[in-house]
């Protein structure tokens, strides 16, 4: 095998997959240009034997299976040892100059890309890969000159003055930038992405009446496609010609036909007044079945923000209503419906059509998270155990569907069910600082639930190294604490924290005054303890602490009469009913 036939093939999928520029010295390509037939260089070494041209070759060939390997090491150092024997070989260059890039080592990967053009000035892999390193140096202007000598010495390379106007747009050489794109249209015909392109750069000039020109050009040449009007409508828009924008949108609807195209328009009408033909036009453009229910939902949704008005809750309502009706079996049109209900507070309605959203198609994190929202909202845990599990199942590494069904199962008393949740959760709260304080704080319950206490602690303790002050942890740690009666000092300083924080909070004061009865301190207990009750409807267990605490100071009638009232309220210890019969503590 001969190397030098196979140079113009090697390393073609490595470069073609990435948008690589090219470059050579202006000199050599002010010279090429002059020649009229392409060449190689001559080589300046010597040439070599038979011999050495094939050890050069099983070099090459060693090279090669390591390179496809991706061992990168291996293949430079064979790719050298044949440029020992065939020291003019430019694909032997070439793929060290790749292998240099992949390494992140630009000063080598430029020194061989541009060994390899200068032993071959006819393969455009080579100046292509000279561009690539010229513009990973930031060595701009050489790129240009590279993709100029490209032009002039390969055949078939028009299609790179794109690239140099990319170049040149890039350098703010606005002028040059669209003298390429020029030729391109020249050469290769009406172009969206050509006249879009020359279009920014008009813009950037300040020049709105060549930008607009060349949408004119596109609509011209293809006015069946509605796009085109819509991206230079909103050209006008953005440069503030609503008029135009609005002339150009109701003259193309005479004589074709364009929902999106008339839901535009409608939007232009409706930010100037002229409700009714807003409506109509908006409207139209819903009901049409062959118009993307993508492109329906942001006016819809906008109209969400604004529904504290009577007017626009009835319009939005009634723009759900008919997207349902018009995309019955999709499922996005039942998740907005869902999304309308909820911005209203109307989570059962809103649930009922988020459920009918996933039997179209389930595969919307939101949704389902939506609806285990309002199974939280609605204390229904059984139902956010079912909606999770089943999300779970088409999201399992999402950590906060983890979260939901661990607090789920923590609430029914699932205890282990909710640590193998949550641990999961946990693993996968990744860098989140805030979401893994929240996690260690829900362990902290379960692991205290199952009890397993020294987890439980770590839990609690990992928490707040985050995070010092998470109430749930200061709170839900002291009173664990007070009722295993251990570490109380530590727990005393958590719940005294929380308290001077929210001197207001019934559940904190309740704490605190538990912890102090557990240190002996009755008194304290059975201040901070009426402080609970003061400030809000207490539960039985606060009123049980209370009787508790009036019992330990003395006053064993008013304790009774507590009791008893924690009893009708429900929530208080399983010694309740002991007490009240006994008149006397149980714990």
């Amino acid at each position: 095998m001969n190397i030098s036939k196979i140079l113009r093939g090697v390393g073609v999928s490595l470069l073609i997959a990435s948008s690589v520029l090219v470059s050579a010295d202006q000199a050599m390509a002010q010279k090429k240009k002059k020649r009229k037939k392409k060449h190689k260089k001559e080589a300046v070494a010597k040439v070599p034997t038979q011999k050495e041209i094939r050890n050069a070759e099983m070099y090459f060939t060693q090279a090669e299976k390591y390179f496809m390997l991706e061992d990168m090491a291996k293949s430079f150092v064979y790719f050298e040892k044949s440029l020992e024997f065939d020291p003019n070989n430019a694909a032997a260059y070439f793929k060290l100059a790749e292998i240099s890039i992949h390494r992140k080592e630009l000063e080598n990967a430029k020194k061989y890309a541009e060994k390899a053009l200068e032993l071959d000035n006819t393969n455009r892999y080579y100046y292509l890969i000279n561009a690539e390193v010229y513009k990973k140096t930031g060595e701009l202007e050489k790129a240009i000159s590279t993709y100029k000598s490209l032009m002039a010495n390969v055949e078939k390379t028009d299609e790179f003055s794109y690239e140099l106007a990319g170049l040149y747009l890039y350098m703010k050489k606005y002028d040059e930038a669209l003298a390429e794109l020029d030729k391109v249209e020249a050469r290769f015909g009406l172009n969206d992405q050509v006249i879009f392109q020359k279009q920014k750069i008009y813009i950037q000039q300040g020049k709105l009446d060549k930008a607009v020109a060349e949408g004119e050009k596109l609509i011209k040449a293809f006015p069946d496609e509605p796009r085109y009007v819509l991206a230079l409508s909103e050209i006008l828009l953005s440069n503030g010609k609503t008029a135009e924008a609005q002339k150009m949108l109701t003259d193309y609807l005479e004589t074709e036909n364009s929902s999106q195209v008339r839901m535009l328009l409608g939007q232009i009408q409706q930010e100037q007044g002229d409700y009714v033909e807003a409506k109509k036009n908006i409207h139209s453009a819903m009901a049409d079945p062959k118009m993307s229910i993508e492109a329906k939902l942001p006016y819809v949704v906008g109209l969400f923000q604004k529904m504290t008005k009577e007017d626009v809750k009835e319009e939005a309502q009634k723009l759900c209503e008919l997207l349902v009706k018009v995309h019955p079996e999709d499922a996005n049109a039942r998740a907005l419906y869902g999304d309308y209900y909820f911005t209203l507070n109307e989570k059962q309605k809103a649930k009922a059509a988020y459920l009918k959203s996933i039997e179209f198609d389930d595969n919307n994190l939101a949704v389902w998270q939506n609806i285990i929202n309002i199974d939280f909202d609605e204390q229904d845990m059984k139902a956010a155990i079912t909606h999770s599990e089943k999300a779970l199942e088409l999201f399992p590494n999402q950590a906060m569907l983890y979260y939901f069904s661990g607090t789920a199962h923590l609430m029914e008393k699932n205890y282990d069910k909710a640590v193998n949740a949550l641990e999961q959760g946990r693993k996968l709260s990744g860098n989140n600082e805030q979401l893994a304080t929240v996690f260690y704080g829900q362990l902290g319950d379960a692991y205290n639930g199952v009890g397993e206490n020294s987890k439980s602690d770590q839990a609690y303790e990992d928490a707040l190294k985050i995070d010092p002050n998470s109430e749930h942890v200061l709170n839900n740690y002291a009173y664990f604490l007070s009722l295993r009666k251990e570490k109380l000092d530590e727990a005393k300083q958590m719940s005294e924290k929380l308290v001077k924080l929210h001197p207001e909070n019934g559940t904190y004061l309740d704490t605190y005054g538990w912890v102090l009865y557990q240190m002996g301190d009755y008194e304290g207990a059975r201040t901070n303890i009426k402080k609970a009750i003061d400030v809000g409807e207490a539960s039985g267990a606060v009123l049980e602490h209370y009787g508790d605490a009036l019992f330990q100071l003395g006053d064993k009638e008013e304790a009774l009469k507590f009791w008893e009232k924690a009893k009708k309220k429900g929530d208080a210890s399983e010694f309740i009913d002991k007490k009240i019969k006994h008149q006397k503590l149980y714990e």
